[in-house]
């Protein structure tokens, strides 16, 4: 069986929260989701919202320390939630402050 995944990176399975906010029209929006799983280039999340196509988030999990901006590449929508990954864009800024990286 082929794997299709098109990351260069190990995707590392998590069960944290993100709060991810972004700018539409004027309007600053937030939503906290459900972290599906991360890696250095990007990150799989889960909620009732969808982020807009294309837009740039702020992504934040607190519990790791790990934060940056990042783009959304697709929404899925999964019953009544939806899966947004995102890519980050600075990777640099998307690792953890901390170099403990116990869970």
């Amino acid at each position: 069986m082929q794997n299709h995944d098109s990351r260069k990176e190990e995707r590392q399975p998590c069960q944290d929260r993100a709060i991810m906010t972004w700018d539409s029209d004027g309007q600053a929006w937030q939503i906290r989701a459900q972290v599906l799983n991360l890696s250095t280039s990007g990150i799989a999340v889960e909620s009732f919202d969808r982020l807009p196509d294309r837009s740039i988030v702020a992504v934040a999990v607190p519990k790791l320390g790990r934060h940056g901006l990042a783009s959304v590449r697709y929404s899925k929508r999964r019953g009544l939630k939806v899966v947004t990954g995102l890519e980050f864009l600075d990777q640099k800024r998307s690792k953890s402050t901390s170099t403990n990286s116990a869970r």
